[in-house]
This record gives structure tokens, C-alpha cells and sequence, in this order.
């Protein structure tokens, strides 16, 4: 009697002891499986957004604007080699054909300012390929720094004024104009005397490239400035 009656306060205190087992048990689980899954939700909702720049990059890299002045670049450039001045008749049977580009016309002995011509030629295609360097500059960091640098000149503005006023003095050139002048006389003349004559006698592609470009290039800025 005596060692059950002292066995027995002996076994009580191990009830309340198993309790605060239980309980820390019960408090370590939700603890360790909702602090441990938490960060991991959150972590990976963070890197979501870090996707969403380099598509964004990616995107404005190939933006509309970019399109129009990389395709002004290539007109431009394309412009001096072809042909500025371009004559066709066809009469009794026969055709004529003459065409020259800004190169070939320098070098033309009805032509008397040459010199003019090759300048402007080489001159126009310098600047296309500064164009097309500064409209790539963004891809090339070098290039780019360069460009942060001269931000507060605008670079691509002054070279499009020179292509404009090269586009004037050549279309207007007067020895140039003067012969184109004198071909569409000469296929009237062709028309008068042979039936069935025809032809045509203009400045050809180049100018029209030309144009097309300085167009683009104009367009280019202002879809640029509108998404600004």
C-alpha cells in the first residue's frame, strides 16, 4: 500500500509533463511549414517581375520608330547608286537607253561639275552609315555611351538637314537638269516624226530613294516622340 500509494503522485506529474510535449509539438509544425512555405511563394512571385523587363527591352529593341529609321538609313544610302539620270526611246523599231548614277555622271563629258557630283555622292554615303550607327547604338555599347555623350547635340537632326539640302542641290543641279530638259525635248520630237514613238526621260530611282528616306526618317521621329 504504501509504494502504491507512493507511485501514484509519482505518475501525475508525468501527465502535465507530455502536455507541453504535445504542445510544443503542435506549435513547431504549423510554425515550420507555414514560415517555410511563405518565403518560397513570395520568392518565386518575385521573380516574375524580373522576367517582365528583358521582354520589354526586347520589345522596344525592335520598336516601329527603329524600323522606320533603319530602313531610312538604307534608302539614303542606296540613293547615290542609283541612277539620277535615266533616258529610254523606243522609235521606228529602235530603242535608246542611258542611265547614270551620281558616280557615273561625274565621270560623264557632258557633264561639267564632276567634282560635284562624286563629292555629294560620298559625302551622302558617309552619312547614311552614320545614321544607321547612331539608329544601332542602343545594341552596341560602345556606340551608345558615345551617343549619351553628344546627347545635348542633336547629331541625327544636323545630318538630316545635309541629306535634305544634298537632295536639293542635286535635283536642281543645272547642267543636270539641263540635259533631262533637253532628253524629254528630244523624245517629243521622236513622238512628232515616227508614229508610235515613245519614251521617257526623268532623274530616276535615286532621288525617289532619297525622298523615300528623309521621309522615313521624319516618321521615325515622331513615332519615338509620341511613345515618349
Amino acid at each position: 500500500m504504501d509504494n502504491f500509494n507512493n507511485q501514484q503522485p509519482y505518475g501525475q506529474p508525468q501527465q502535465p509533463y507530455g502536455q507541453p510535449q504535445m504542445q510544443q509539438g503542435y506549435a513547431q509544425q504549423p510554425q515550420m511549414q507555414q514560415a517555410y512555405g511563405q518565403p518560397q511563394m513570395q520568392q518565386g512571385y518575385a521573380q516574375q517581375p524580373y522576367g517582365q523587363p528583358q521582354m520589354m527591352k526586347t520589345a522596344s529593341s525592335f520598336s516601329l520608330g527603329l524600323i522606320l529609321k533603319l530602313a531610312s538609313a538604307v534608302l539614303i544610302f542606296l540613293a547615290p547608286l542609283l541612277n539620277w539620270y535615266s533616258v529610254k526611246i523606243k522609235y521606228d523599231g529602235d530603242s535608246k537607253k542611258e542611265h547614270a548614277n551620281l558616280f557615273k555622271l561625274a565621270g560623264d563629258d557632258y557633264l561639267e561639275k564632276g567634282g560635284l557630283f562624286t563629292f555629294l555622292a560620298i559625302f551622302t554615303l558617309a552619312l547614311a552609315v552614320v545614321l544607321l550607327i547612331l539608329d544601332l547604338s542602343d545594341q552596341i555599347p560602345a556606340i551608345g555611351q558615345l551617343k549619351a555623350k553628344l546627347a545635348g547635340i542633336n547629331i541625327e537632326y544636323i545630318i538630316l538637314g545635309y541629306v535634305i539640302l544634298i537632295f536639293i542641290v542635286l535635283f536642281f543641279e543645272p547642267t543636270l537638269s539641263e540635259h533631262i530638259a533637253d532628253g524629254k525635248d528630244s523624245i517629243k520630237d521622236m513622238k512628232d516624226y515616227y508614229d508610235g514613238a515613245s519614251g521617257h526621260c526623268n532623274h530616276g530611282l535615286g532621288p525617289i530613294a532619297m525622298i523615300l528616306g528623309i521621309g522615313l526618317r521624319i516618321a521615325g521621329n515622331v513615332v519615338d516622340s509620341v511613345k515618349k
